[in-house]
């Protein structure tokens, strides 16, 4: 930004911006009319008017600023003819053409939007479109002592106060709010003990003795963020106390004007406070932060843009604003916008192709291009290595999980936490510190400074990021699934409860293993769904744990049951084996007895021969041929007699040795039949043994 009130180039003079040109303009007017200058003189300065009007055309590059420029040029010219100057003064009126390289370049700390910062006092020529919420505020000062200013959230409370309310009270807008003592702003905050500290009559007095002020004027406070009071502050007496000393001050004869903001979700939240007695409630006498409508949101746009000398190309206001008319919280969107829009500026000019890079074309349909850019911001941050590790985007997930939550209907509660909320035992907390900065530098993430670094309150930018970011809309959805089953398990716990506990409406099967691990999740991440009760109570621990040991029970019955008639068919099997084996053994006793028959033939058949024989021998005795020759054949006789014998032998002893192991193998199979019929029967009487023993652990229990 140029900082002087005009910029030199080639011995010309310039205004550094329409805004400059109008305030030369009305100055000049007044001393036409105020006729304090001499004719020549006041030609003199409306000829340098001219003259730097002329050139300043080089900076606008809007149609709009360069009508507006060109008209006060035509004013002016038609003055220095109606007091008969020369005509060369005049003839020439015409504005430059734009020159976009002779555009100043405009400094980073000139910047004419705040981002997500509230805007301050000090911001109070950069707050606009708010003119008629700002006269309705003194309106109602004006006649009462206590002004509470009620507003969604971000939708501008604290900026209209601080940079709109008390800027105009302290240029004297109200009968003698010039000279009024002005008290430092403050919040209710988690230290709220220390603040009623300073909220008795004697401090307030004691501090306008401080600045200067005599103890009977008048006085303001403002008390921001006051649902903080609910919020934050855990202590009923505390919060009783703040409120009842709030009440004491707003008293006429104090002198103390009190000026609250407050979030409108939080209004029911005075019932219980005894602030609701107060003649501004029960009236309804306060003010409602309504939606921007669209010409105020140009005037948000344009006007400091103009003061800082900022220029937008073409028609980009109107389809900003086209996208933000209707939007519930506009404020933050646009000034997010306008921050992204200044960082790709070139010199004091926002391009259509900036505005196109920045919105996103083509947008994804029913998508506008402020949610575009938010959610375009939001994925490039994630997926970007240099700006998060693994570990860290694990913990921006559930940081945005805690922020958002999802409820039984389709919306996503946008909550505020305390930074030290936001900490887990199980997660290094400079971890968790150093991700919200990103975050809160990245602009997705509301950061409000608390008296400590812990008391910092943080939420997300925009709960639309919940439905423009794909990636947190799925983790969003799988959140919802779980809080719906966790609705689900209290319900089916408390009917569980009401029929007496009821073991028959314990969970089975499947689930079982979901609710398990639904209590398992919410223990770890220290979750409560919205719509439910603190999860996970003791109730449905205590049914879950039910549910698995009744689980657990029958699992072992049917074992046992199971175990009991493969024990029966072994059993049976066994006692068909065994009967198998003794027909088979009888079959081979009676094989070698038979064996044994076919064998004693041939001996008997061999005696005869031997006895023939020795007749034969006897009766021819005579004949020593015949001896001879019988002798022999006898010998051949015995001979195979001897080969016979020795083969029957043989067989003797293997039908011995086939007849032992058929004993030894009866004997086997019967030791072996005996054992096993013993083992079954001992596991059947053991398994009503168990049984039996369940089920009078089971009445005790019960019982």
């Amino acid at each position: 930004m140029v900082h002087n009130s005009q910029i030199n180039d080639d011995n010309q003079t310039y205004f550094t911006s329409l805004i400059e040109m109008r305030k030369a303009h009305l100055t000049l007017m007044e001393q036409r009319l105020s006729k304090g200058l001499d004719t020549s003189d006041l030609l003199n300065c409306i000829f340098n008017f001219i003259v730097r009007a002329k050139n300043t055309g080089v900076l606008l590059g809007s149609e709009e600023d360069r009508s507006t420029a060109q008209t006060f040029l035509n004013y002016w010219s038609n003055e220095l003819i109606r007091l008969d100057a020369p005509q060369d003064q005049w003839l020439d009126s015409i504005l430059a053409d734009y020159d976009q390289n002779k555009a100043p370049k405009l400094d980073d700390k000139d910047c004419p939007y705040p981002g997500l910062e509230v805007f301050k006092e000090a911001d109070h020529n950069l707050f606009c479109g708010r003119t008629q919420l700002i006269q309705e505020c003194l309106k109602k000062l004006e006649s009462q002592q206590l002004l509470v200013v009620f507003g969604p959230p971000k939708s501008g409370k604290s900026s209209l106060v601080l940079a709109g309310l008390l800027p105009e009270l302290k240029d004297g807008k109200l009968e003698g709010s010039k000279n009024w003592c002005y008290l430092k702003p403050t919040i209710p905050g988690s230290y709220l003990p220390n603040n009623l500290d300073n909220l008795t009559l004697e401090q307030i007095k004691l501090e306008q003795i401080k600045a200067g002020h005599e103890k009977t004027c008048n006085t303001v406070l403002v008390i921001d963020q006051f649902e903080d009071l609910f919020t934050l502050c855990i202590d009923e007496k505390s919060r009783k106390k703040f409120a009842d000393n709030l009440l004491k001050l707003s008293n006429p004869e104090n002198k103390i004007k009190i000026i609250l903001t407050m979030r409108q979700d939080f209004k029911t939240y005075f019932e219980n406070l005894s602030l609701l007695s107060h003649e501004l409630f029960k009236n309804k006498d306060y003010v409602e932060v309504t939606s921007f409508t669209s010409s105020e949101l140009k005037e948000a746009t344009e006007i400091p843009a103009k003061r800082k000398g900022l220029q937008f190309e073409g028609d980009i206001v109107d389809k900003l604003v086209r996208d933000l008319v209707g939007e519930p919280m506009p404020l933050p969107l646009l000034q997010f916008v306008l921050m992204k829009l200044w960082e790709k500026r070139e010199k004091n000019l926002i391009t259509e192709k900036v505005y196109r890079e920045v919105t996103g074309t083509p947008k994804p349909l029913g998508q506008s291009g402020v949610r575009w850019a938010l959610s375009h911001t939001a994925n490039d941050f994630y997926y970007d290595d240099k700006n998060l590790s693994p570990q860290e985007q694990q913990t921006l997930k559930r940081i945005f999980l805690q922020l958002l939550q999802p409820s039984v209907s389709s919306e996503v509660n946008s909550n505020r936490l305390q930074r030290k909320a936001l900490y887990q035992e199980s997660e290094d907390k400079e971890q968790t510190n150093r991700v919200i900065d990103k975050l809160s530098k990245a602009n997705l993430l509301y950061l409000t400074k608390g008296t400590t670094l812990d008391d910092d309150q943080i939420e997300v930018v925009h709960p639309s990021l919940a439905d423009s970011w794909h990636l947190l809309k799925s983790w969003l959805e799988t959140e919802k699934s779980k809080m719906e089953d966790s609705l689900a398990l209290s319900l089916d716990a408390e009917q569980w409860k009401r029929q007496g506990r009821n073991p028959d409406l314990l969970l089975n099967g499947k689930q079982i293993d979901q609710a398990h691990q639904l209590i398992k999740y919410a223990e770890a991440s220290n979750v409560k769904y919205v719509g439910t009760s603190k999860c996970p109570t003791f109730l449905e621990k205590e049914f879950v744990k039910k549910s698995l040991r009744r689980r657990q029970i029958n699992r072992v019955k049917r074992a046992l049951g199971s175990l009991f008639i493969l024990g029966l068919i072994i059993g049976l099997c066994s006692h068909f084996y065994i009967a198998d084996l003794k027909e088979s053994h009888n079959s081979l006793i009676k094989s070698q007895l038979e064996n044994k028959d076919i064998i004693e033939v041939p001996i008997k058949i061999v005696s005869d021969k031997l006895e023939n024989f020795e007749n034969l021998l006897e009766s021819n005795r005579q004949s020593i041929q015949q001896v001879e020759d019988i002798q022999r054949n006898a010998q051949q006789l015995l001979q195979e007699a001897k080969t016979t014998q020795e083969k029957v032998n043989k067989q003797l002893e293997m039908a011995r040795k086939i007849s032992q192991e058929a004993e030894d193998a009866r004997k086997e199979a019967s030791a072996k039949s005996g054992n096993f019929v013993w083992g079954i029967l001992t596991g059947v009487v053991g398994t009503f043994v168990i049984l039996f023993l369940l089920e009078l652990y089971r009445k005790w229990k019960d019982s």
